[in-house]
């Protein structure tokens, strides 16, 4: 018998949405605008180029296709863990594919070489770390107010604003 009242009790609060403030406005948090996020590097690895330059290299070191900068030094490509928006501007602006095609990749080059994908980190702090700790590392991230002294920005990506519907309104798909 407590069952039924107890149904009806769940799918009223699941259909009404969410509540709203006594002035009216929305008490879900704000959509995060996407970006600007920036790939880092070790303020002493050497570099220099131009952003397409930078972009292509990116590409190169992030899909294992070369494992070392221009001057020599060990490339180790730090990814990031757990951050959705993030990731998936990286795949899509820099590295120019899907979240699918990231794994694919990955998966066929661990069959035939023993290939592993970068290592993966979920916290900003431990990223700075460990790319101001290792020369010839390089990650991505949310750009900073204030940047560490021993990393630098190699390029930023990421800065559009999603735009979202305002609350009660319907967009129609064509």
């Amino acid at each position: 018998m407590i069952r039924f009242p107890f149904l009806l009790l769940c799918a009223s609060l699941f259909l009404s949405g969410p509540g709203r403030e006594a002035d009216g406005t929305d008490p879900r948090p704000a959509v995060e605008k996407e970006g600007p996020y920036a790939v880092l590097i070790q303020a002493k690895t050497p570099w220099k180029g131009s952003e397409e330059d930078a972009r292509a290299l990116v590409r190169r070191i992030f899909l294992g296709e070369l494992g070392r900068w221009p001057g020599g030094i060990r490339a180790l490509p730090y990814d990031r863990a757990n951050r959705a928006d993030m990731r998936r501007a990286f795949l899509r602006e820099v590295l120019g594919m899907t979240e699918g095609a990231w794994y694919r990749h990955w998966l066929l080059k661990k069959q035939k070489r023993g290939a592993t994908p970068p290592r993966r980190f979920a916290s900003d702090f431990i990223l700075f770390h460990m790319i101001a700790r290792h020369p010839g590392a390089i990650g991505y991230a949310k750009l900073p107010a204030r940047l560490p002294r021993k990393l630098k920005v190699l390029f930023r990506f990421g800065g559009r604003k999603k735009k979202a519907a305002p609350p009660g309104s319907f967009r129609r798909r064509r």
